[in-house]
């Protein structure tokens, strides 16, 4: 295990934009964080620094309070995970494996003890006198994630590791990933863009945007406490709906809705924000005519087209119980909604709000 720590790290390809700029951040000993972002935003820029396959333009990079800046990666007992596993095709799981301890010159039958407890942990233990050619993409990932594994890393770098499999494979391998994690206590960051990934599998999340950290803390914390609109609409499936408003008084104005304020605030121009899964079908609310229906399985996805634009509503159900076309009323808890400054963008926490 190790202790991570950033301080003012940048890397600059051309000194305008930084691909980072300028993060600094801490991470616990035996924690699993995820870096979650779109692409462009420094994620996987900051996993290799720390890595050491990129240096910083500045800042420092610490290992348990040491400076490894100038440490070369082979030096600084890093394993890492890409997104295409990188596997030898000539060598069988065994020796892939086995490749990363080559430079620890231990006896040959230590090694591969080594390498076969890993195997057994990460359950290829069958698989291991085949080529990465006769592995199905699950079972490479799995090559991948015991060759980093293996040499017994401080940190493990885990960059976009589940993109090339099936949705089926992606819910196995996340919950495999969490208990291999776990289960070594070994300190693990892993990059992705999907959101769900990273709220499922993250003790805490590292949420980027621009090269720049916006927001760190628990799945829980920036789902339910955004710092930022940015924040709000990565965060959550399906993403949340905005509205542009004015406050009048102490009352929203989004177009045909108006929304009473509790709280104050002395902003004019705000962004009022509805998650889908907080609206609910009423006799009394907001009308509307449904426009799109998406099921999603054991939920059923609603457009509702009203005065003011499309409205994305969940219902708990296998079965739409509405068709295009139905003129429908819906509503919602105001202490389930959310309220931005259009200009900052940034969430004002005395404030909610309800439909008058």
């Amino acid at each position: 295990m190790a202790r991570i720590t950033l301080k003012n790290l940048k890397k600059a390809w051309l000194a305008e934009s930084p691909a980072v700029d300028g993060i600094n951040l801490e991470l616990k000993e035996g924690e699993l964080a995820s870096i979650l972002g779109p692409s462009g935003c420094g994620k996987s820029t900051t996993l290799l620094m720390l890595a050491g396959i990129y240096a910083p333009t500045s800042g420092e990079i610490l290992f348990d309070g040491e400076i490894v800046n100038d440490v070369e990666a082979r030096d600084r007992n890093v394993g890492i995970v890409f997104q295409s596993y990188a596997l030898y095709p000539n060598m069988s799981v065994l020796n892939n494996i086995l490749f990363p301890l080559r430079f620890k010159k231990l006896p040959k039958n230590v090694a591969e003890k080594e390498a076969r407890n890993i195997a057994e942990l990460v359950m290829i233990e069958d698989l291991l006198e085949r080529r990465p050619s006769q592995l199905s993409g699950g079972q490479q990932q799995r090559v991948a994630l015991a060759r980093a594994l293996v040499k017994k890393p401080n940190l493990l770098l885990l960059d976009e590791p589940l993109s090339n499999l099936d949705a089926t494979l992606r819910l196995n391998m996340r919950s495999e990933i969490k208990r291999i994690q776990k289960e070594l206590e070994v300190t693990t960051i892993l990059v992705t863009h999907d959101q769900i990934e990273a709220t499922t599998m993250a003790d805490r999340i590292i949420c980027m945007n621009k090269g720049k950290i916006i927001q760190l803390g628990s799945p829980e914390e920036l789902y339910k406490k955004p710092v930022s609109k940015f924040v709000a609409s990565f965060i959550g499936s399906p993403p949340m709906n905005l509205f542009e408003g004015q406050n009048d008084d102490g009352v929203i104005r989004a177009g045909a809705l108006n929304f009473g304020m509790k709280g104050t605030t002395d902003k004019k121009n705000l962004i009022c924000g509805l998650r889908p899964e907080n609206i609910n079908i009423a006799e009394q609310g907001i009308e509307g005519t449904i426009y799109t229906i998406e099921p999603l399985g054991r939920e059923i996805l609603y457009g509702l087209k009203t005065e003011t634009g499309i409205i994305w509503f969940l219902e708990s159900t296998s079965n739409a119980e509405y068709d295009i076309g139905n003129l429908v009323r819906i509503n919602f808890d105001y202490q389930n909604t959310l309220v931005f400054d259009r200009d900052t963008e940034e969430r004002l926490d005395s404030v909610h709000f309800y439909v008058e």
